[in-house]
Parts: structure tokens; sequence; C-alpha cells
């Protein structure tokens, strides 16, 4: 590991619910700020997307965050920002490279569960080359 690498997200001797832990679970919510964001290529504010889903801006906000934690949204370069309802400047988030390439991966997968007559359960997906697991269970109460 090189001075500048990130360091690994677990221990060696870390049990597997320790590794999972790190991995990025979808949910509808995020898969759709993901698709809205794929089909908006000049950005969106927070207020915007809210507006497309129908979702409250706090809410879907937050989803836009996990997505750029895991790098699948970004600030928009050059820095852009516009008017949001209150008139006050708001940040403008666009899809990045890895986003568009997830964002074509889980369509392709709903037109093949469509056409086999299934439906996706993004809780359980898991698509490792983007560093996508299911989502942990809960601990059972001893």
């Amino acid at each position: 590991m090189g001075l500048f690498d990130d360091p690994p997200a677990h221990r060696r001797n870390d049990h597997d619910t320790s590794r999972d832990a790190k991995k990025f679970n979808l949910n509808k919510d995020r898969v759709r700020t993901l698709e809205v964001h794929g089909r908006n290529p000049d950005g969106l504010t927070d207020y915007e997307l809210a507006g497309i889903t129908g979702k409250q801006q706090n809410s879907i906000g937050k989803r836009r965050g996990e997505l750029c934690d895991y790098g699948f949204v970004e600030e928009k370069i050059p820095q852009t920002k516009r008017k949001g309802p209150s008139g006050s400047y708001c940040l403008v988030w666009s899809i990045t490279a890895s986003g568009v390439a997830l964002d074509q991966h889980l369509r392709q997968l709903r037109r093949d569960a469509v056409m086999m007559g299934l439906s996706v359960d993004y809780d359980k997906l898991e698509i490792p080359e983007f560093g996508i697991g299911p989502k942990p269970k809960p601990k059972r109460k001893k």
C-alpha cells in the first residue's frame, strides 16, 4: 500500500459482517436518484431533484449525498449554482462517469428482469465491480 492509498475498509481478521458493512447497498430511492441524475446531464439542485421525484428535498438530498459519498454523483464542475425557491443559490450536482456506468448497468438489469417476468430487489443486489453489496441483515437480539 502506498503512502496516499486509502486504507483498507476492514482489518485482515475481521468477520464478513465488518467487510460487508463497507459495501454500498442500493434501495429504490437511491436508484431513482441516480436514474434522474442520469437523465439530466446539466445537473440538478436538490430542489429540482425533489420536484422530479416527488420526494421532500431534505429526504432526496440525503440519497443524493449517499451517492456522492460513493462517487456516483458529484458537485458540478466548474462550480455551478442555481436559485432555489427562496431565491438563495443552491449547488448543482451531476452524475459521474461511474454513476453513468452504474445507471446503464441497472437499466440493463431491469430490462432483463422484465423480459423474464421478474423484478429487481435492490436491497439484495450485489454488483462487485461497483462496490455494491446486499443490505446487511439486522443483528438478532439475545
